[in-house]
């Protein structure tokens, strides 16, 4: 795991990924935050940011597409909050991938969730409070 190479991932991902489903036996909307695969980008470490992704979508991901799968009445919106690049150590205001699950408009042509699905993908834009008007009215 990461937290042996580096020290940078010191995150519970289970404990979070309990502590989402626990607020939502009581709450209509929960926010989770994972910045773990920035904190390697700020420093260089293309390595251990691919096993901080890696890490994220086996202990975070999937758990929760497991736990909903079936489920109704769940919406889930993932979606990166800036892009911080392990080449450039620094953030960028280039456009964030985003995924939503379930969609009205069905799948897009999408097969990876990476940084070049930008230049494809059916949903576009202008700001992050235009994504989440837009999800919250349930139009993706």
């Amino acid at each position: 795991p990461v937290d042996g190479v580096t020290g940078f991932m010191d995150t519970d991902y289970l404990a979070k990924v309990e502590a989402t489903f626990t607020a939502l036996e009581k709450l209509d909307l929960v926010y989770l935050q994972v910045t773990a695969p920035e904190r390697p980008s700020m420093q260089g470490l293309i390595d251990d940011k691919i096993l901080a992704v890696e890490d994220f979508d086996r202990e975070v991901i999937g758990p929760v597409l497991e736990r909903i799968k079936g489920q109704n009445d769940v919406r889930l919106l993932l979606v990166v909050s800036q892009v911080c690049s392990a080449n450039s150590m620094k953030f960028t205001r280039d456009p964030v991938p985003f995924v939503v699950y379930p969609t009205r408009k069905g799948p897009d042509d999408i097969e990876r969730f990476d940084e070049e699905i930008m230049k494809s993908g059916a949903e576009h834009f202008s700001s992050g409070s235009d994504l989440l008007a837009s999800w919250l009215k349930g139009n993706l």
